[in-house]
């Protein structure tokens, strides 16, 4: 992870300077045509942040019986793992349908956590124009396991959690494997296996890793935690959270001890296979955050050979939100310059953080959180359970939410 600049600064307050998606579409338009060369930079990379955006949004709910029994893995996810420090498991109440999900008390807090969450780590990890956003780049890969049973003791959710996340990374590094054998297959087992793997763009694979440490580690948050016994909602940073220890160990520069966060745990719990730490989510983010700076440190956060220009114009241009058709938009001629998106910016003169992704931060994300709030104590004030209990579906939903991002 790269160090903040302590130059550039977000903007003062997310209310204040909140856009609204049609700013920030107007913000995108008006810079359409001859611009300066500085301008043309600073527009850039925050165009891909805006794309950026609805990727790490993005809630992967695999179905456990498929992770655990190695199905295949769409490309996408399987990309979408890599290059980032920790899974988070989101688990939802045990044996509760799908539709269930979607009542009032219900439907509002798992679109309200995703956001929260989203908020928290996105905030905790950026750097504007300095944190590396190419091949999907982030901090945490977000997940909600449907059909993950929760009638177990703490030990035992521990070692299911990492089963399941063992699994993962095993189709992970299948569906990696299958798609850099696919141009040595036949035509018929090349169009079966790019339908399987759901291929859409064909991305070198050699720069979306599988970092050890997300091997290695991951934090599980049980939604019943995120309320307190009164039914009120905590900060997302003081939510209890388990950090689990899966048991691999491969790759890392050295093991995984709780030693640095012993003050703040409330708890280990020990199974057969893995060992797990009841803690805050902001000691939990913190203690991991450090552990990324570490093996970073060891050389062991990126690919294993430093990309070169035509690598990063092979991303640019397959990645989503073509940055070399942006360019073209804006009237650049030539080559973009090398090197990730993020460094292209005069941090001389862009003091504070702008742009497309500052305004989808501060904005449209800091507005469907207070929407998500406000939409919870309405159902609080309309008496809404927060257990949940079998209802017709609401119309209500996070997909919607993403319309307008």
């Amino acid at each position: 992870m790269d160090s903040p600049n302590s130059t550039v600064t977000r903007s003062p307050s997310p209310v204040t300077t909140a856009a609204s998606s049609n700013s920030t579409e107007a913000s995108h338009t008006a810079l359409l045509g001859p611009c300066p060369r500085h301008e043309m930079l600073h527009h850039l990379p925050n165009h891909r942040e805006h794309t950026y955006f609805r990727s790490v949004l993005r809630q992967y709910c695999p179905d456990v019986s498929n992770l655990i029994n190695i199905a295949p893995l769409a490309i996408r996810e399987a990309e979408d793992c890599c290059n980032k420090s920790v899974p988070i498991y989101v688990l939802l109440w045990a044996n509760v349908p799908e539709a269930t999900l979607a009542v009032p008390g219900i439907y509002v807090i798992r679109p309200l956590i995703n956001i929260v969450l989203h908020n928290y780590l996105y905030r905790k990890w950026f750097r504007p124009y300095r944190s590396e956003i190419e091949w999907g780049s982030f901090f945490a890969k977000v997940m909600q396991p449907r059909d993950f049973e929760m009638g177990f003791e703490p030990h035992e959710i521990a070692d299911r959690v990492a089963a399941m996340s063992a699994s993962l990374c095993t189709q992970v590094d299948v569906t990696q494997r299958r798609m850099r054998e696919i141009d040595s297959l036949d035509e018929t087992e090349r169009q079966r296996t790019i339908r399987e793997l759901e291929v859409v763009n064909f991305h070198n694979q050699d720069f979306f890793v599988l970092q050890a440490l997300f091997r290695a580690v991951a934090i599980v948050i049980c939604i019943e935690d995120y309320f307190t016994a009164a039914g009120t909602l905590p900060e997302i940073a003081q939510t209890p959270v388990f950090i689990v220890l899966t048991g691999i160990e491969d790759g890392l520069s050295a093991p995984i001890l709780f030693d640095a966060i012993a003050d703040k745990v409330e708890v280990y719990h020990f199974g057969e296979t893995s060992k797990a730490a009841r803690t805050s989510l902001g000691t939990a983010v913190d203690f991991l955050m450090g552990l990324e700076v570490r093996e970073t440190l060891a050389g062991g956060l990126k690919p294993s050979e430093a990309p070169s220009a035509e690598d990063y114009r092979d991303c640019f241009l397959r990645h989503e939100g073509s940055l070399l058709t942006e360019a073209s938009k804006l009237g650049w001629v030539g080559e973009l310059p090398t090197g990730a998106s993020s460094r292209w910016v005069d941090v001389e003169r862009y003091l504070e953080w702008s742009g497309l992704g500052a305004e989808l931060d501060a904005g449209c994300m800091q507005r469907l959180e207070d929407l998500q709030w406000r939409a919870l104590r309405n159902a609080e004030r309309e008496g809404a359970e927060i257990k949940p209990r079998r209802r017709k579906r609401v119309t209500l939903s996070y997909a919607k939410a993403l319309k307008y991002i």
